[in-house]
This record gives structure tokens, sequence and C-alpha cells, in this order.
């Protein structure tokens, strides 16, 4: 019998066993409760710092990437000034005006070694 018939029929009521059983499931449930909010609270604090590493990682990562570029830019321009210092150096006026200075007289005629019929066995 339930306990609500026998209050109405004034009975005496039997002792409920699901109270202890649902007692004990409730207390476990709190401390359930409370260990998933702990876990959770974690969670979120991990995973706040985690984000506040990765934006700190992508600023560092954007602000190199800026001085590379700036650096790479730097670097271009010295190239293209050695480049035409190069080209001036090397320009036939130059090598000419080179070789008066040094008294370098220009080759009129040309003469090769004769090779032997021994030599061209």
């Amino acid at each position: 019998m339930g306990n609500h018939f026998a209050l109405t029929y004034k009975l005496n009521t039997l002792p409920s066993r699901s109270r202890s059983k649902s007692g004990r499931s409730r207390n476990w449930l709190r401390l359930d409760t409370k260990a998933l909010a702990v876990a959770v609270f974690f969670a979120i604090i991990l995973s706040l710092v985690a984000y506040l590493v990765e934006v700190n990682t992508f600023s560092t990562k954007g602000f190199e990437i800026r001085t590379l570029q700036k650096q790479i830019e730097t670097l271009k321009q010295a190239q293209n000034q050695l480049q035409v210092q190069a080209a001036q150096l090397q320009s036939f006026q130059r090598i000419q005006g080179d070789s008066q200075i040094i008294n370098m007289v220009p080759v009129t005629s040309i003469s090769y070694i004769q090779t032997t019929a021994l030599s061209q066995r």
C-alpha cells in the first residue's frame, strides 16, 4: 500500500526505503554536481589561458614578420645598389681607362704557338 492510501484510511504507514536511497543519491548528486562545476570552472580557466597564450604568440609572430619584411626591403635595396656598382665597374669605358692608367698597350697582332706533328698524335 502506498503512503497516500494508508493516510486516508488512518493506517500505519510503512517505512519508506526510497527516502534513504534518495537521500544518498541526492548527496551523491550534489557531490557530482560540485565536481562537475569545479571541472567546468577549471576547463574555462584553462581555455582562457590557452587563448591568451595563442593571441600573444600570434601578435609576436606578426611583429617578427614585419621586422623581417623591413629587412628584406633593405637587403633588396642594397642588392640593387651593388648590381649598379658592379655594372659600372665592368663597363668597357672603365676597363679601358684603367688599362691606360697602368700603361697597358692594346694588342696589334696575335701569334699562337705552332704544334709539331708528334704532339698532334
